[in-house]
């Protein structure tokens, strides 16, 4: 047997020997484990940087016309608001969550028209605005340190422009 082969095998072996380990604890009575009832408190800025992240790669997918892709990146930040918004972050007496609710979400929701109307001019409008109210929020929270820019290069390893379909 070969090197990679072997190599290919224990991989698999190591990948199973996980797997089944993960999904099979029990305890001592032959009972699932519960899970922990202590929830990990994720910091703010760990939902921030990715809402950084994605509103970048929204904007290049808009610039490119990739509306499926814009749309993925829209319902991301949805998503990661919603999570802000449920958890009830309040950093220094501010309240991030109802922030994002008065702010950001009817910023978003343009952002959302324009990507189904596949309308790139007002995609860069809308989304201009959502740049501001990004900026907005970080002083209404006290963090106007904090200021966002409309990308102008693309720093991810990333093609945003469509499929062709021939």
């Amino acid at each position: 047997m070969n090197r990679k082969a072997l190599l290919v095998i224990v991989s698999l072996f190591v990948a199973f020997a996980v797997f089944f380990s993960c999904t099979s604890e029990q305890n001592s009575n032959n009972t699932p484990l519960e899970e922990p009832s202590v929830q990990v408190n994720i910091p703010l800025i760990y939902h921030m940087s990715f809402m950084s992240r994605y509103t970048k790669k929204l904007y290049f997918s808009g610039m490119a016309e990739n509306w499926g892709l814009a749309d993925i990146y829209s319902h991301e930040l949805e998503e990661i608001s919603d999570i802000i918004m449920d958890v009830g972050y309040v950093h220094d007496g501010i309240d991030v969550g109802e922030l994002l609710k008065i702010l950001l979400v009817p910023q978003l929701k343009l952002v959302e028209e324009a990507i189904e109307k596949r309308d790139k001019a007002q995609f860069v409008s809308s989304y201009r605005g959502l740049i501001q109210t990004c900026n907005s929020c970080h002083v209404a929270a006290n963090y106007s340190a904090v200021r966002v820019t409309v990308p102008e290069t693309n720093p991810f390893n990333h093609d945003f422009t469509p499929m062709s379909r021939n």
